[in-house]
């Protein structure tokens, strides 16, 4: 059976899903509306046309539209790997489907917060996670080309970039959130080379402990508010309930996290290992 084959269904459902969700949000997240981004897109009210790449910062920079538009393509390569070589703008990815489906899934994420959707994740082969080279576009240069209705703002410093993936990087590698830490703390460190730092340890997938003692973390910001038992509780339903209580209480911290959208994806993947 064809990849396609087996994951049609999931793909058909992502997207009715997706448009059909626009009208659910039960106040998790404050969305933009789809249809009136794209009805000022086609009215000329948005200055950027769609870019034809796939973007290397967090879907959370990211607008609805923008993140459809990334979906679409991740699909499309998905489904039909020739299309991969005949894309200059997915050549790079060739050989790549791991991280493809991957990129698919942290997107779904990313939707599922600010839509209070349950889109499903596509299971990648189990191999292991292959990145391929970073094209030619600078992380700094994405940023102005992701459009307004993006639920993380574009970082104004090298601080402000640190913060919203502190939790992100935790979650990875202790010892490099401790000296990245040190070293925007000391001015050491731009926010372009930060920024690609960044982009580089996101790629990498969260070993099982360093993933909990990020939770647990974001935890902390709203255990007050929760009758669940975190310890006898399964790891995400644990994650949701910090996203729906930050959502509910505002919590800004969280709510300006990249970890808040992709950790969700990481918390399904160990579930369904253990």
């Amino acid at each position: 059976m064809s990849f396609f084959a087996a994951h049609a269904s999931t793909f058909c459902l992502c997207k009715t899903l997706f448009w059909a969700s626009g009208a659910v949000n039960n106040g998790l997240i404050k969305k933009t509306t789809v249809e009136n981004e794209t009805t000022n897109r086609t009215r000329g009210h948005l200055a950027n046309p769609m870019p034809q790449f796939l973007f290397d910062i967090d879907p959370g920079y990211l607008s609805l539209p923008q993140l459809q538009h990334q979906l679409n393509m991740l699909q499309g390569a998905i489904r039909k790997p020739e299309k991969i070589q005949q894309d200059p703008h997915l050549k790079s990815w060739r050989g790549h489907v791991d991280a493809l489906m991957t990129m698919y899934n942290l997107v779904v994420s990313e939707i599922n917060l600010r839509q209070n959707s349950t889109l499903p994740y596509i299971h990648a082969s189990g191999e292991s996670l292959i990145w391929p080279a970073r094209p030619g576009i600078p992380v700094e240069e994405q940023w102005p080309q992701a459009e307004a209705g993006a639920r993380l703002p574009s970082p104004r410093n090298d601080q402000a970039l640190w913060a919203q993936h502190k939790y992100s990087v935790m979650a990875r590698n202790q010892g490099m959130y401790q000296s990245l830490g040190r070293a925007v703390a000391a001015r050491e460190i731009g926010l372009g080379d930060l920024a690609e730092e960044l982009v580089a340890a996101l790629r990498v997938p969260p070993p099982l402990g360093g993933l909990r003692n990020a939770v647990w973390h974001m935890w902390g910001y709203i255990s007050q508010f929760s009758q669940l038992k975190p310890d006898n509780t399964p790891l995400p339903t644990v994650f949701r309930e910090i996203q729906l209580l930050a959502g509910k209480h505002q919590s800004a911290y969280l709510l300006n996290s990249t970890a808040l959208g992709e950790l969700a994806y990481w918390c399904w993947l160990f579930e369904g290992k253990h």
